[in-house]
């Protein structure tokens, strides 16, 4: 049931979201549930956006499930190179100073969601693929959320000249606002 105080809010949110989009040059997309009720509220929820390190989300959910199932183990250790180094921010990369780094799995994920670390994301992306990230988003539901790139391969695109301007019209490695949030909302529930 709708509250007075939860539609005032609703409504407020609205006139917000609406009133920022109207007075900048930015694409803006916003999508938020309450999750206690369930009311939600969707501008341009359904168009998709550039994800950016947002992608390590859907990865670190991906490579928990295979972990699960047996496929991936937690205690196995990984030896990162200079190779996999990943530009951008890379917390492991500048601490490594060129020589390899032993990571077990859980801590790969950690520094891929908590530090978003480049390398650590690109890493873990190798070990499940851009293809499993996506099935596994639509599996639980996000059919908005598209993997398809490292953060190295992105990157590369930045450094010519429409870099930018390209990556932000490009379809690849997006989500929509509403995706995201169920998404989110699946996570909170803990359900599969």
């Amino acid at each position: 049931m709708i509250t007075f105080v939860s539609l005032l809010f609703a409504m407020t949110l609205e006139a917000d979201v609406r009133h920022l989009a109207a007075t900048t040059d930015a694409r803006v997309g916003v999508a938020a549930i309450e999750l206690d009720n369930g009311n939600a509220f969707s501008f341009r929820g359904d168009e998709a956006f550039p994800m950016a390190s947002v992608f390590k989300l859907p990865l670190a959910i991906t490579v928990l499930r295979r972990a699960d199932a047996g496929a991936l183990r937690f205690d196995q250790t990984y030896t990162l190179t200079e190779h996999d180094f990943s530009p951008g921010h890379s917390p492991i990369r500048d601490r490594a100073k060129g020589q390899p780094v032993k990571l077990t799995l859980p801590e790969l994920v950690v520094a891929a969601v908590s530090d978003s670390d480049n390398s650590a994301g690109d890493f873990l992306l190798h070990l499940v693929t851009p293809a499993a990230v996506t099935q596994q988003m639509h599996a639980r539901g996000a059919n908005g959320i598209r993997v398809e790139r490292t953060e190295k391969s992105i990157m590369a695109t930045f450094a010519t000249p429409a870099g930018i301007a390209n990556y932000a019209k490009d379809p690849r490695d997006t989500a929509t606002p509403d995706a995201m949030v169920r998404l989110l909302r699946t996570i909170y529930e803990r359900s599969d």
